[in-house]
């Protein structure tokens, strides 16, 4: 964690030299809406959004589970104007910058904390995918391990992936 908290802070340096008007941290394993920076662009006063609906996919199968109640590092998108962009790699100047001080977790109500809230995203904007070298998760599908009330809730939300949102998401191959 210390290598990747280390590259995210490398990244706001990089990202204060060329000014961009929203961040976001994606994780290498999850996958991001192609309408997202059309839909940043057209909304550049916003504070920012958090990713509240999604995807959860298993690299390389048919079908998709629809996850309206989604949790990953790549959920939180901030305003570069309510960023405190740290100087250089030294601890104290990056305890400065929210984005490198509050996890994913976090930083939807430290932001509202701080008066300026983020909003849910009103589009599916990202797809966690698993089982695919990247991630800690290894989902168990057995039904004997969750149960029958989670074998029905998947049931419900599990869908064969459409074309529509592989071209969405760049998914080539399923």
């Amino acid at each position: 964690m210390i290598d990747k908290w280390k590259k995210l802070a490398v990244g706001m340096l990089r990202a204060k030299e060329i000014q961009p008007d929203f961040i976001m941290f994606q994780d290498a394993d999850d996958l991001i809406s192609r309408q997202l920076v059309a839909y940043a662009h057209a909304n550049r006063l916003s504070n920012g959004w958090v990713i509240r609906r999604g995807y959860q996919w298993m690299l390389g199968s048919a079908w998709i589970t629809l996850d309206n109640n989604f949790h990953c590092g790549t959920d939180s998108i901030l305003n570069t104007r309510l960023i405190t962009y740290p100087n250089d790699l030294h601890p104290d100047s990056v305890a400065e910058c929210v984005m490198l001080k509050f996890g994913h977790t976090t930083i939807e109500p430290e932001m509202a904390r701080r008066g300026t809230p983020l909003r849910a995203l009103p589009f599916r904007g990202a797809i966690y995918t698993y089982q695919n070298g990247e991630n800690w998760t290894s989902y168990d599908t057995s039904c004997r391990r969750y149960g029958v009330k989670w074998l029905l809730r998947k049931l419900r939300s599990e869908r064969p992936m459409r074309r529509s949102t592989r071209e969405e998401f760049s998914i080539t191959r399923v």
